[in-house]
């Protein structure tokens, strides 16, 4: 009702102006659409039609701007509520796995990728399932690809580490973790990763040198201890190593080194020992091995 009393008020608003504008301005204007259409209007109706012309054209563009915002409105609901539906069954699917519904969770993981295969926590999860039952090739599958849509993810990275280390691709495995420590050099979860399958490998040296970082990397007064324990016993191989290579020079380097950090270390005088053996030093051997007996009572 209001809108009709408005249509009509500007309506008569429109025949007053147009009369008094029509008295004040006689005459008429020729009006050119194309090369050979004219029309004959007088100054008042120009004005008219210049003003509805851009009401017209406000009008168009406010509906344009409207539709426009009526429909990002709705595909943004639609995407919320599609949201929302996937993180219910991912919060459902997590407490299957915590209640150990193992088929359980991985029916509901698998029915939020269907609805949003990009979601993250979920490819994370349901490839942590699969690696737990030994399916090492679909959780690498799936770890890959929470990492192409999160790339820097430091959690996906060391899952996807850990894949293929059990699933004995250990090279790959390396480099994964490599790129975790590219973003984070102190990550200590992945220094003894990196540590730890580089002494699986008997990769003393790069297990050594990855130690020495983890020594570094903020440890309390406890852990510490406990691993600068662990970097002496790595010493020890790399010097035992470089001794069986035929290195004698460089194995007593390390056997005096784990010494120097340890002097109850038992292993380092023997290895001492042998590497002077080797050498033909017999002498310096036994004085090596007596100083040892001294100290360790052994």
């Amino acid at each position: 009702m209001l809108r009709l009393l408005g249509t009509v008020f500007l309506i008569i608003v429109a025949s007053v102006l147009y009369g008094y504008f029509q008295e004040l301005n006689p005459g008429s204007v020729h009006l050119r659409i194309s090369p050979s259409t004219g029309y004959d209007l007088s100054p008042a109706a120009v004005v008219l039609v210049s003003m509805a012309t851009g009401a017209l054209l406000v009008m168009a563009l406010v509906s344009v701007r409207e539709t426009k915002n009526l429909i990002v409105g709705w595909r943004d609901a639609r995407l919320r509520r599609k949201g929302e539906k996937v993180d219910a069954l991912h919060r459902e699917g997590t407490r299957a796995f915590m209640s150990k519904r193992t088929a359980e969770a991985i029916d509901l993981f698998q029915k939020s990728l269907a609805l949003d295969p990009n979601h993250t926590d979920s490819l994370l999860w349901l490839g942590n399932l699969y690696r737990s039952e030994k399916n090492y090739p679909e959780a690498i599958r799936l770890h890959r690809k929470a990492r192409t849509n999160e790339e820097h993810n430091g959690e996906v990275l060391l899952a996807l580490a850990i894949d293929l280390e059990e699933g004995k691709r250990y090279e790959e495995a390396l480099q994964t973790l490599q790129e975790i420590l590219r973003d984070d050099p102190g990550n200590l979860a992945t220094l003894l990763r990196m540590r730890d399958l580089y002494a699986s490998l008997e990769k003393w040296q790069e297990a050594l040198d990855v130690q020495h970082r983890l020594l570094k990397a903020g440890l309390s007064d406890v852990d510490r201890r406990a691993e600068s324990a662990v970097l002496v016993g790595l010493t020890y191989e790399v010097g035992a190593q470089l001794l069986e290579r035929g290195h004698p020079e460089k194995a007593r380097r390390y056997f005096r080194g784990a010494i120097k950090r340890d002097k109850q270390f038992l292993p380092g005088y023997i290895g001492l020992g042998e590497t002077l053996i080797r050498e033909g030093k017999t002498k310096a051997a036994g004085d090596i091995l007596e100083k040892a007996y001294s100290k360790t009572g052994n």
